[in-house]
């Protein structure tokens, strides 16, 4: 499946030779599995960078396929095509912009310029991810690139300095359940990492959901003195006794550390203590007792491989510190640019010369990617190269090599240019560089370190930014609208990353500072935000009202009835006749004191609703709709406003009037159609899942959620995400569309990544549904029984058991509509009337319509079939006979059928059975469509056995009443095509069989087949009625659909609802 590994100790142990030697044993040993070998490395250069060692891991594995791996190039293509990572997907362009520079070249062509992320019309734009959805984009990645065929090494060298955006993405991956052929190998120093570090609670917190038994963690100890002595006689070929006195002297100064050893060694080489003898062909060392060779040997080590640096020319010293500050590999091109800057009169070959001096003293190695570049042979070795340089001129150099990289850096493919140099400026004295250039390329770093999810690493940046700013003169002319932007970014990065204190300074200092109210909107806007503690909103919609003071909208903390009546008795005089469509004919705002007043209103308004302060919700709303009009503009805020005075109007079943707002927040959403922020989307998925859905059947709806779950997945909305997944497959359930071989993976996905963004609540619903799914198929994955949860997807006891309070209550509900369904559909009527009992506390009411249509539809269904028993029966049956009757007086194309099916069975007949079973037919409901069959059928049953004996023949007497009122869609004589051939005439006594056999074909159209074998279990004559089916008229539907079996429908329009 997958597996990690974690050798830790300290530097020099020979931790990244171990894993190399694993690799390279490992590909001797299954050649034949070819398995991929990923590496990458973190530096102490470049740390704050985003996820620096995987992008330089995965880049160089793109120029490998291009160079040397050609032939694998189309089959990955081909598994990151069915991974939805394609060329324009969102994945693709989420992974180019943060990880993978050279993805889209790849994905479009395969030159090797593209490959190697070169082609300039593909840079990446400042365009920020949220952190989940990079680990989603990574986390499919990854499950394409590995097959059992290919298994992947994933080797991340250095941990120690990875930044925590890396940490959370290895952690995601990690995690992930669903990820198999990978070997995860992390290399750190241990010495570096203590129980506070970000990687040791990474490695708690994998080990705590994986187990230990996943995670093998690896002490590389030192060499023993023995070992010592070992491996010095057989560097210099003597006895191991003839050595003891150099192992002794050596093992004191290393502690068998074996990078300290091997340079020891080269350290008495080049002081002569060890030298070869020409004239007798081997080693030689003097008479010298321990204490000499001991003073012969640095205590450090870095000071023995300085020691080694002084010996070589001095041009060549200047050149191997300029790499050291740059990344872990450095090409000629560059150092030859760093060494122009340093005054050093190389050209192109001599510099070149020189690097492969260095390359044969063992200093630097090929970077292994075949394009002239180079990597330090160890990191103590790029140490030394960095203190090489006195101290005294060391901030000098690095303002040189900043410059440098500053000049050639841009946001893309060059990002290490800015971090690195970022770095540099920030260790430096500030005298010695422009504060301002200072501020701007902090500022810049952070924006870039923002769009890729790293924000604890984005505030570190904005804060040195800040910490180079002139307090006394920063808010002046010259140099406002940088620091506004600075402060701005920076209280955003607190406020994100929960320094709520930090994130109130910042404000503060705005709030003082800033020219005019919206300039302040982004501090006002986090100020507001950042009231909410705990989940209580009050104060939050206090502030909210504060700063909507500010901008002269006076609003009552706690209005009144009568307040809120003179406040839509304004609305209607603002109006003057017309619509609340009008509103869509305006201008978008471009005054930034409406936009600004608009987002305030916003949040304030949610908030609201959030406290349960409904009169003051719909005050706010109501108020900002006569900004509107007095103004006549919109901003992409005011969808929100509508939705959020049409929603209550929809729980009090005041159906007309939330139509209305829904029309005109559908029209005002289509004025931004290129609009994909998230106040927005939200706002957009709320509209759907509370109000649109009234006059959009279920069928069109699944596309809409399932688009607007990959939207919201892209800005990192992943709760909203996850509503929306969820949303579709309810919204697939009421439509009942056939239960295909797309709606099982499409469960398994959501519930994926759900698990993988820590969103619990609905990796229980995605389980239940998959659970209810597998129990009507049958077989080996359905539960113990039809109308328990308690099979290999879902198991209600255990898992409701893990979840208190509100959570739990919810779970409860959830758990229980989706029992009662299959209650209903297997006629289990103990269950029926436990999930009943257990339902009856919950209000009609729900926010998602597509949720509460399922649950009121089964609750109906189940209170009817009981047959009124007991007074909770009753209540529940007119209840939901009163709720779908409105809906489908209303116009609502989903309750009309419902209603009609309820309708049936509260008062039988074959007449009132068929002009339901033709309603739900000429709907596409399949799974309804079979329980009203099988209803009708058992009430025929039923109301034959209660005939007195011997009026008929096989439960049907010739001219009797119920003959009379025979199956209006089998007329006499002819053969109803839908059923096939088996019509019903004067004296046929099998119209029961021929209802429960339309049940049985349509189950099985639906895709039922566990509860076909139900009714064949039940009902003997049913044995072989699946080969009797007549060719079904959706089999058509079934070719043309795409997924989940629903054709694409025509977008829906405000005009046409």
């Amino acid at each position: 499946k997958q597996g990690s590994g974690l050798p830790g100790r300290y530097s020099g142990t020979g931790k990244s030779a171990l894993v190399d030697e694993f690799v390279k044993q490992v590909t001797q040993k299954h050649a034949d599995k070819k398995p991929i070998y990923i590496t990458g490395k973190f530096g102490q250069i470049q740390a704050g960078e985003p996820f620096s060692a995987i992008s330089q891991a995965l880049s160089n594995y793109l120029v490998y396929l291009s160079t040397k791996a050609k032939d694998d190039i189309k089959p990955l293509k081909k598994r990151l095509r069915k991974a939805d990572i394609f060329l324009g997907s969102e994945d693709a362009k989420v992974l180019s912009d943060t990880l993978i520079p050279g993805l889209q070249g790849l994905l479009k062509k395969t030159s090797n310029q593209e490959a190697n992320g070169n082609s300039k019309d593909l840079k990446k734009s400042l365009v920020g991810h949220d952190i989940n959805v990079i680990k989603y984009a990574f986390q499919n990645f990854m499950k394409a690139l590995a097959t059992s065929e290919q298994p992947v090494i994933f080797f991340i060298d250095d941990l120690q300095w990875a930044d925590s955006a890396t940490l959370q993405l290895l952690t995601g991956l990690l995690k992930d359940n669903a990820l198999y052929d990978v070997l995860f190998v992390g290399a750190y120093r241990s010495n570096e990492v203590n129980d506070d570090h970000d990687f040791a609670a990474m490695m708690k917190d994998i080990k705590g959901a994986l187990g230990e038994e996943m995670i093998h963690d690896m002490k590389i100890s030192n060499l023993s003195p023995d070992s010592v002595g070992e491996f010095i006689a057989d560097c210099i070929d003597r006895s191991v006794e003839d050595v003891s006195e150099i192992t002794e002297a050596v093992y004191s100064k290393t502690l068998g550390n074996v990078f300290f050893v091997k340079q020891a060694l080269e350290e008495l080489v080049r002081k002569n203590v060890i030298y070869y003898d020409m004239m007798m062909f081997l080693w030689q060392f003097g008479d010298v007792t321990r204490v000499e060779l001991e003073d012969c040997l640095s205590d450090d080590v870095v000071e023995m491989v300085r020691s080694k640096l002084s010996t070589m020319p001095e041009t060549l010293q200047t050149a191997l510190s300029l790499a050291a500050y740059t990344k872990n590999t450095f090409s000629l091109d560059l150092l030859s640019v760093l060494c122009t800057s340093q005054s050093l009169d190389l050209n192109q070959k001599a510099l070149e010369k020189l690097i492969r001096r260095a390359f044969k003293e063992g200093l630097v190695l090929n970077d292994g990617n075949n394009d002239g570049s180079f990597k330090f042979a160890h990191d103590r070795i790029r140490e030394a190269a960095c203190t090489a340089i006195p101290e005294g001129e060391r901030d000098s150099f690095l303002r040189g090599v900043a410059e440098v990289l500053i000049q050639r850096g841009s946001p893309g493919e060059d990002d290490w240019m800015l971090f690195t140099a970022a770095r540099h400026v920030n260790a430096i004295k500030p005298e010695l560089f422009d504060p301002v250039r200072a501020t701007e390329l902090n500022l810049k770093v952070g924006k870039i370190a923002s769009a890729k999810g790293s924000f604890v690493d984005a505030v570190d940046f904005f804060r040195a930014g800040v910490g180079r700013l002139d307090p006394k003169n920063c808010w002046m002319r010259e140099h406002y609208d940088l620091t506004l932007d600075l402060y701005n970014n920076l209280l955003e990065g607190e406020h994100t990353i929960g320094h709520e204190e930090q994130a109130a300074q910042a404000v503060e200092v705005v709030f003082k500072n800033a020219r005019s109210l919206p300039e302040k909107l982004r501090a006002q806007y986090v100020y507001v935000e950042s009231k909410v503690a705990g989940q209580s909103y009050g104060a939050s919609v206090d502030s909210g009202l504060e700063i909507l003071g500010l901008y002269d909208v006076e609003i009552p903390t706690e209005p009144t009835e009568r307040q809120l009546n003179r406040e839509k008795f304004q609305l209607k005089v603002a109006l003057r006749g017309r619509s609340l469509l009008c509103l869509s004919k305006f201008p978008i705002a471009t005054e930034e004191a409406v936009i600004a007043q608009m987002k305030i209103a916003q949040i304030t308004l949610r908030h609201a609703s959030f406290d349960k302060r409904s009169v003051l919700a719909s005050m706010v709303g109501i108020r900002m709709l006569r900004v509107a009009l007095k103004n006549r503009v919109i901003t992409k805020d005011l969808p929100f406003l509508v939705l959020s005075l049409g929603a209550p109007l929809r729980q009090r079943e005041k159906y007309e009037g939330a139509a209305t707002y829904a029309n005109a927040g559908m029209s005002l959403m289509e004025r931004f159609p290129e609009e994909k922020g998230g106040e927005f989307l939200k706002a957009k998925i709320a509209l759907y899942g509370q109000l649109i859905c009234l006059r959009m059947s279920f069928r069109d709806a699944i596309e809409t959620f399932l688009e607007l779950n990959k939207e919201l997945l892209a800005i990192g909305a992943s709760d909203q995400a996850m509503a929306a997944g969820m949303l579709s497959m309810f919204s697939f359930l009421n439509a009942s569309l056939p239960l295909g071989t797309l709606f099982e993976p499409k469960l398994i996905l959501f519930q994926e990544m759900a698990t993988n963004l820590g969103k619990k609540m609905f990796v229980v619903i995605f389980g239940f549904i998959r659970q209810f799914l597998y129990n009507l198929q049958g077989g080996s994955k359905a539960s113990s029984t039809p109308t328990v949860l308690d099979g290999v997807a879902f198991n209600e006891e255990e898992v409701l058991a893990k979840f208190e309070g509100p959570p739990k209550k919810m779970n409860i509900r959830d758990v229980g509509t989706i029992r009662l369904q299959l209650a209903v559909i297997f006629d289990d009527e103990a269950v029926m009337d436990e999930m009943l009992d257990r339902l009856d506390s919950y209000p009609v009411h729900d926010i998602p319509i597509a949720r509460q249509h399922i649950r009121m539809t089964y609750v109906g269904f189940a209170s009817l079939i009981l047959g009124n028993k007991t007074d909770k029966h009753k209540k529940w049956a007119d209840t939901c006979m009163d709720f779908f009757e409105k809906l489908s007086r209303f116009g609502s194309p989903n309750a009309q059928p419902v209603h009609l099916c309820l309708k049936a069975l509260k008062t039988p007949s074959i007449a009132s059975f068929d002009e339901a079973i033709q309603t739900v037919e000429s709907f596409g409901l399949l799974n309804l469509t079979a329980l009203m069959n099988e209803r009708c059928g058992l009430w025929l049953m039923e109301n034959a056995d209660k005939r007195p004996e011997g009026t008929m023949s096989n439960g049907i007497d010739d001219g009797s009443e119920l003959e009379n009122e025979r199956c209006s869609l089998w007329p006499a004589g002819s053969a109803d095509k839908r059923r096939g051939k088996t019509g019903v005439h004067n004296g046929d006594n099998s119209i029961y069989q021929n209802y429960l056999k339309n049940a049985v074909w349509y189950y099985h159209d639906w895709g039922a087949t566990g509860k076909v074998a139900h009714m064949q279990s039940r009902f003997q004559f049913l044995q072989g009625a699946v080969q009797e089916k007549p060719p079904s008229l959706l089999s058509s539907v079934r070719r043309q659909t795409a997924m989940l079996g629903v054709p694409r429908p025509a977008p829906l329009t405000a005009s046409s609802m």
